[in-house]
């Protein structure tokens, strides 16, 4: 018997959310850490370090990186 008995797409779903959330989890921690230290080492020029053009960049990076995920997930795991 086999030990996953959800058939292979909800394994690949399975290990893509989960590896999705803990990747989101880390990456928000990461932008409100980045976002504390320069509110207060650089108080005066925060405004102009944090831009919405800099936020859009970075999260057009995250989505073009997503396709790598999947790929690991599929592998690493090995749902077949």
């Amino acid at each position: 018997m086999k030990s996953w008995v959800f058939g292979e797409f909800m394994c690949k779903m399975y290990h893509f959310i989960n590896s999705m959330s803990t990747t989101a989890s880390v990456l928000i921690l990461v932008v409100i850490s980045f976002e504390r230290y320069f509110a207060i080492i650089h108080p005066m020029t925060c405004k102009q370090i944090l831009t919405p053009g800099r936020l859009r960049y970075q999260t057009q990076t995250n989505c073009i990186n997503e396709p790598l995920l999947i790929y690991q997930t599929e592998h690493l795991y090995g749902c077949s």
